[in-house]
């Protein structure tokens, strides 16, 4: 069953071009279905996968039409999205655009010209920044308005893969995408921290390709946290300093979303039994 899903998840891309003629939302709900079934039964079937308060995200999922999700996590393998997120969220959710997360990745590693990632990143529901583009980039502009637009967007705010097992430092556009949002509950802020994609998918610094060949048998496990409440913060934005410099204010929320991170990290090893 693994062999068969690791060839249909190389050609579940092509799949996805072939859908270009269907409207915005039939042509979404073909791919995620179909790419989502298939990066799912990978992750679930490959070895173990154990989600640690679960009932974080399915709050998160079942928060009130037009309050935004915006997710942050560590981000240590090409396979935390959309193998990763596929394989955490119901099933019913794959087939549903509007509930279904908008990833976020590098336009020199998803939207490289004529390159069939590209086809196929609006249909998995994929939106472009750019790396050292800085915090005003106008690739951000969309992904504000998935959030202003009350949909559900994954950030990894590290900006690269790491596999270290250090949390690194977040960049200041996280904190950029929960200050554009007016009124604090507008926005549930949920983090995660996650291990394991790194044994699964290990990436070497020479490595020219997205995927390596996998180490199958890995226990990957997931935690979550409950949302975060940033409104003391956003409470700072008509304030000294940050009123002429808000990009400040995006560090101070940055360096927050790590920090929680990090302490679901420590959180997860004791549970685990690490270190």
């Amino acid at each position: 069953m693994l062999r068969r899903a690791a060839v249909a998840s190389s050609s579940a891309a092509a799949l996805a071009v072939g859908a270009a003629s269907v409207d915005d939302d039939a042509r979404r709900s073909l791919t995620m279905g179909t790419v989502g079934a298939v990066c799912r039964t990978f992750m679930r079937g490959q070895g173990a996968l154990t989600v640690h308060d679960e009932h974080h995200l399915r709050a998160g999922l079942a928060r009130p039409a037009g309050v935004a999700m915006l997710s942050v996590s560590n981000h240590i393998a090409t396979v935390d999205d959309p193998h990763l997120l596929a394989s955490i969220v119901p099933p019913s959710t794959l087939v549903r655009p509007g509930a279904m997360r908008w990833g976020v990745c590098a336009h020199d590693v998803c939207f490289r010209p004529g390159s069939l990632l590209q086809r196929w990143a609006d249909s998995a529901q994929v939106l472009p920044v750019r790396r050292g583009g800085g915090v005003w980039q106008l690739e951000l502009e969309s992904v504000i308005a998935k959030l202003r637009g009350g949909g559900w967007v994954h950030y990894f705010p590290e900006g690269t893969i790491r596999q270290d097992g250090a949390v690194r430092q977040f960049r200041r556009g996280v904190g950029r995408l929960v200050a554009a949002i007016r009124e604090p509950a507008d926005l549930r802020v949920q983090p995660f921290y996650h291990t394991g994609c790194e044994v699964l998918q290990p990436t070497t610094p020479t490595s020219q390709s997205i995927f390596s060949r996998p180490n199958l048998g890995t226990h990957i496990h997931v935690i979550f946290g409950p949302p975060l409440d940033l409104s003391p913060l956003l409470a700072l934005r008509g304030e000294a300093p940050f009123d002429k410099r808000p990009e400040l204010l995006y560090e101070v929320i940055a360096h927050t979303l790590e920090e929680e991170v990090r302490r679901l990290k420590h959180e997860l090893e004791r549970r685990i039994g690490q270190k």
